[in-house]
């Protein structure tokens, strides 16, 4: 039964290792990038995608050992880092929450007194800063621009009704989940 089991493992492995000598021929890497960007298909889905894709089961065997299951990240679960993407819904409801905070500053302070209120503003206004500057970069970052861009005037507005690169760019994948190889 060990025996057994023992050769079955080392013909998997030769197979994988004659895999490994064609992979440049089918360039197998670009396969494993994809499955390993994808995050609204189960492995079962990616295995039927890339049967059609034309892989024989040793090569889908091959690029499915590298796939690691993603979650789909969830709106406003980094808002104070400045990469990836967000979509301009993350974006506007940012844009809202700054403007409802800053009344709570505005409120607070009227309710204390100049110089107290004064130290209480600045202190509660440095995270609203960064808040709004790291999801404006990650809104720059999903259409294509670097964060700088939000410092162009009027370039919020075009930030909130854009649309962002379909698909990865240089900053991350596409916060919509958009197939790397769709044909659309």
């Amino acid at each position: 039964h060990y025996f057994r089991k023992s050769i079955n493992f080392a013909s998997k492995i030769i197979k994988i290792m004659a895999i490994e000598l064609n992979k440049n021929e089918k360039n197998l890497n670009q396969y494993i990038d994809y499955v390993n960007n994808q995050i609204n298909y189960t492995g079962e889905e990616l295995k039927i995608d890339l049967a059609q894709r034309g892989l024989s089961e040793d090569e889908i065997d091959y690029v499915m050992a590298f796939y690691k299951p993603h979650i789909k990240q969830k709106m406003f679960s980094h808002p104070f880092s400045f990469h990836g993407r967000i979509r301009r819904l993350e974006y506007g409801l940012s844009v809202v929450l700054v403007y409802i905070y800053s009344l709570f500053i505005v409120f607070i302070s009227e309710l204390m007194g100049e110089e107290s209120a004064t130290l209480l503003s600045l202190i509660l206004i440095i995270p609203l800063y960064w808040f709004m500057w790291a999801q404006g970069a990650k809104r720059c970052h999903d259409r294509g621009n670097s964060g700088w861009y939000q410092l162009i005037p009027f370039y919020g507005l075009w930030m909130l009704f854009g649309d962002g690169d379909e698909c990865e760019n240089d900053y991350g994948f596409d916060p919509k989940g958009r197939n790397v190889f769709s044909e659309n």
